[in-house]
């Protein structure tokens, strides 16, 4: 009887245990971003908001955390000219696109589907903060 008591307990143990590292994988599971185009992406160097410009050239520090930041350009559609290619100083003209400089946050991590996504994405350009809209009928960022 005593041994079927310690089975018993051992099993319970091994199942809370089970329970604790899948809480745990779960929470270190890949965090994404989905952009306009619904992309999952981690990280990204471009993140288009909106249909002719964009978050360009970003740079990402703490990626996968409670705050994300990155800095790198926004552009700014000039002459109908496809194609971001700023000439790389703040405010240069390039092929009908300017880019400024610009920082940015992502934050608020939640499931949506499969994956964890970012929900709020506030970025700093032209000397004020933006917001980008979340969508979760299909865990994407849009320009607010």
């Amino acid at each position: 009887m005593r041994l079927r008591s310690m089975v018993a307990t051992g099993a319970l143990l091994i199942a809370a245990g089970a329970v604790t590292t899948s809480t745990v994988a779960s929470a270190r599971s890949p965090v994404y971003i989905n952009d306009m185009f619904r992309r999952n992406l981690q990280h990204p160097r471009t993140l288009s908001l909106w249909a002719s410009d964009g978050l360009i050239h970003l740079r990402w520090s703490h990626w996968g955390s409670k705050l994300a930041s990155a800095t790198g350009q926004i552009t700014e559609h000039g002459l109908g000219v496809s194609g971001p290619r700023c000439a790389g100083k703040r405010g240069r003209e390039g092929y009908g696109w300017r880019c400024f400089a610009v920082r940015v946050h992502a934050s608020g991590i939640r499931a949506c589907g499969a994956h964890r996504v970012y929900t709020s994405v506030r970025y700093l350009a032209f000397g004020h903060w933006q917001a980008a809209r979340f969508h979760g009928n299909t865990c994407s960022v849009t320009a607010g």
